[in-house]
């Protein structure tokens, strides 16, 4: 082979590892308008019992995001009727989306009480409109109707 040819195969190499590299890395993201998520937290996973061999624990730097599997298991829906959400207190795992639907007259705008601020939902919603939310985070996370305050639910996210 000569010269020239052996320039253009590697050329051609490059761009296509380059765009493997690419496609690889593009991440589906929910739009804005509809879903959002809260943020990640990670827990180093389960040793064996009876086992002298553990998973490694991640290591994480402060500030950065550890992406949180997407969870198997079926939206959970909170229905907000106008004097109440039901259930009061939705118990989920991390990971797992809460539907917030409003089947009342009254407009539905969902807020944390200060546990969870990227809960706040940007916009009220009038009936048979919805909110949805990702909760990363385990905990125990208290939330309002901003529309009519002494109207609330908990929900609760266990690890697993």
């Amino acid at each position: 082979m000569n010269k020239n040819t052996i320039i253009a195969v590697l050329v051609i190499v490059v761009l296509v590892l380059l765009g493997f590299l690419l496609a690889g890395s593009k991440e589906t993201q929910a739009p804005a308008d509809t879903e959002q998520t809260g943020a990640t937290d990670e827990k180093p996973a389960p040793t064996t019992s009876g086992s002298s061999v553990s998973a490694p624990k991640p290591t994480v730097k402060t500030g950065t995001t550890v992406p949180v599997p997407a969870s198997t298991e079926e939206p959970t829906v909170v229905v907000y009727t106008g004097d109440r959400f039901t259930p009061s207190i939705a118990v989920i795992t991390r990971g797992q989306k809460v539907i917030f639907l409003n089947q009342s007259d009254e407009k539905m705008w969902i807020v944390s009480d200060g546990s969870l601020p990227a809960l706040n939902q940007g916009v009220a919603v009038v009936r048979g409109g919805t909110y949805s939310f990702i909760f990363n985070n385990t905990g125990k996370y208290v939330y309002i109707n901003k529309e009519y305050p002494t109207r609330k639910g908990t929900v609760v996210v266990n690890y697993e």
